[in-house]
């Protein structure tokens, strides 16, 4: 986060960041975007630009719009837009070419949503050199340490290990069990 601004992921926000961001802008992508007060109140607008001036429209508080609800208004609101844009040209009263199209005008302006951030996986470590790593690890005896190890040993997701609590261990068994809210499946 930089001013405010949040770099999404690929899908845009998400329900649990919208309900925890602190205060600030944060963009879920489409012109579609969330306000977060400093009192905490949260709420959806569509930020456009009309004769060459940014402007924000209300489309409702978080709590009363959530998230898919407010994706579905970021695309009615364009169509509407792309409709009336259309009827004007169509009866001569402004140019053809319709700003507000996605296709034929806006894909060529800006990238596909899918592809607004690139996944970057980290490279993996040769395994030749992982039993060293270990010994690294085990001589640091840092909590940080620990849960890498853990990590590893368990093949878990970083989340998950990070996030784990003492109640989901069985220590009779041995067994720790993830509870599925914070699985990736």
């Amino acid at each position: 986060m930089a001013n405010g601004n949040f770099t999404r992921s690929r899908k845009g926000l998400t329900a649990r960041q919208c309900a925890t961001l602190p205060p600030g802008k944060y963009n879920d992508g489409d012109g579609l975007w969330l306000a977060v007060s400093k009192s905490g109140s949260r709420k959806w607008f569509l930020r456009v630009t009309i004769d060459g001036r940014r402007r924000e429209m209300d489309l409702g508080a978080i709590k009363d719009v959530p998230l898919a609800e407010a994706r579905k208004k970021a695309k009615r609101v364009q169509g509407r837009i792309e409709n009336v844009l259309d009827f004007a040209a169509a009866r001569t009263w402004r140019d053809p070419v319709n700003p507000a199209r996605w296709r034929g005008h806006l894909d060529k302006l800006l990238p596909r949503p899918t592809r607004v951030k690139r996944l970057r996986h980290q490279p993996a470590i040769d395994y030749r050199e992982v039993p060293s790593f270990i010994a690294e690890l085990r001589a640091l005896r840092s909590v940080s340490s620990l849960a890498l190890q853990f990590l590893i040993l368990t093949a878990c997701r970083t989340s998950e290990v990070l996030k784990a609590q003492w109640s989901e261990v069985d220590w009779e068994t041995a067994t720790w069990t993830i509870p599925p809210a914070r699985m990736k499946a």
